[in-house]
């Protein structure tokens, strides 16, 4: 409307949302030597939000030496995402979706759906596992491989109109399919039973997807004094590769697995020059493109740079870096002649921000 882009009257149409989180937490952690080769490890936290309760999370971890140069090692735990405040307070609007909610397959074009917050939203939770080993055949070599593995539930999730109308063919086969979306919070009003469709009530978000991930991580670390410049300095050079195993998503229960083809691997190397009060770095970090076909690049890489000064007299270090210090752009799927960001570009994978600076100090006390 005219008024609202000349006036600017859009919390008239939009609304205006507030809301406030107090968080409180506390951690333990219990290591016990039952023998001298192996170390168990108990831990729990708590934590408490005023807006939707409190939860408690532990994790236990073992690690066993049958060698002073090899280290097998596991752990076990639980973890949890709180709903975003947005999501718990977000207020009512209203959009149009063309569905498919009708037996006999006509489509109720242009539905009226109001979206509102869900009264009963839940954190994600999840479990995760992992085991692997670690070896060291001297003081200069570092080899480490672990198998990671997260199984996620109550996965927020949010439905579009082709999502709504997935949820309605999945339902309906289990009886009467207004009442199975009545149980996951979706209302359809019709002008008679079974016919058409005059208005929808759903959620924003929903407490209804699942997220399987496995992966393997492998790790190279090497460190030994070397002379440069006529100085002694201490090289460092790491490498870490992790692979993706398996990336399965599920919306909700009754729907199909959806695996992601986007993430399939990354790795990072990176080379550091040091003295006892100076230090160079310089990163690679190379990302598997998507592996569908319309992707442009089959990987990416981008270069790192960080310098850090160590005060011990002031029990203090100052960090200077840069990340994509050749500012490359990520690569994006394509659709024809347009460029899409919303498939295929994720932060798990690439920054869209480009080339970022950024200054650090710690100080101890």
């Amino acid at each position: 409307h005219d008024a609202i882009l000349v006036n600017s009257q859009l919390n008239e149409v939009f609304g205006t949302e507030q809301g406030s989180r107090a968080i409180s937490s506390m951690f333990s952690e219990l290591v016990l030597y039952p023998l001298d080769a192996l170390e168990l490890q108990i831990a729990g936290r708590f934590d408490n939000y005023s807006d939707w309760g409190s939860t408690f999370n532990p994790k236990f971890s073992v690690g066993y030496r049958p060698s002073k140069k090899t280290l097998l090692r596991a752990s076990w735990g639980t973890n949890f995402k709180a709903p975003a405040v947005r999501n718990m307070i977000a207020a009512e609007t209203q959009e149009f979706a063309d569905l498919e909610f009708r037996d006999d397959g006509v489509t109720d074009f242009q539905v009226p759906v109001t979206r509102f917050a869900y009264d009963d939203l839940q954190p994600e939770k999840a479990i995760n596992y992992n085991y692997g080993m670690v070896i060291q055949p001297n003081r200069l070599w570092m080899f480490t491989i672990d198998q990671w593995n997260f199984e996620g539930t109550d996965v927020i999730t949010r439905f579009g109109e082709r999502d709504f109308n997935r949820v309605f063919d999945a339902v309906s086969a289990n009886g009467n399919s207004d009442q199975a979306l009545e149980a996951i919070g979706i209302q359809v009003e019709r002008d008679t039973p079974g016919g058409r469709v005059v208005s929808m009530r759903a959620p924003h978000v929903f407490n209804l997807g699942s997220r399987t991930i496995r992966g393997i991580d492998i790790g190279t670390k090497f460190n030994s004094p070397v002379r440069l410049f006529g100085r002694v300095l201490n090289l460092g050079i790491n490498f870490d590769h992790t692979h993706m195993l398996v990336y399965e998503t599920r919306d909700a229960d009754f729907l199909p697995l959806s695996n992601r083809q986007d993430l399939e691997w990354k790795n990072t190397m990176s080379f550091t020059f040091s003295t006892q009060s100076h230090s160079f770095r310089t990163a690679i970090r190379t990302l598997a493109g998507d592996t569908l076909n319309d992707f442009t690049g089959r990987t990416h890489s981008e270069y790192d740079f960080d310098y850090g000064w160590t005060l011990p007299w002031w029990s203090a270090s100052l960090q200077l870096g840069v990340k994509n210090l050749f500012d490359s752009a990520p690569p994006v799927p394509r659709n024809r002649d347009l460029i899409r960001l919303d498939a295929g570009f994720n932060a798990y994978a690439f920054n869209p921000l480009g080339r970022r600076y950024y200054v650090g100090y710690n100080q101890t006390f």
